[in-house]
């Protein structure tokens, strides 16, 4: 998956707040599992980098690939250290 997803740039960053399934499906670091529960929760609110972190994801993975609330990739493209804002109260995964 991260072969292909840095074969494919133009692709990314996904964003978890409006991307269609298959396209988060293609997300290194996000199984179909995880992208179910994501589709859910992003029903009730809008997903924040916090609720990545309770999920216990695998961040190092997954955050060059990803735009979210308190989250915005560097521009200088995957593998670069993650711009991060502060995250905000309240929890989708506890």
């Amino acid at each position: 998956k991260l072969a292909w997803a840095l074969a494919h740039p133009a692709r990314f960053p996904v964003d978890l707040n409006s991307a269609p399934r298959e396209l988060m499906l293609r997300v290194p670091g996000l199984g179909p599992g995880m992208v179910e529960r994501l589709l859910q929760a992003r029903q009730v609110r809008r997903l924040r980098l916090e609720d990545l972190r309770r999920a216990r994801l695998n961040l190092s993975k997954l955050l060059p690939f990803v735009l979210l609330d308190g989250h915005r990739p560097a521009s200088s493209g995957p593998g670069a250290p993650a711009a991060q804002l502060p995250p905000r109260q309240g929890e989708l995964f506890a």
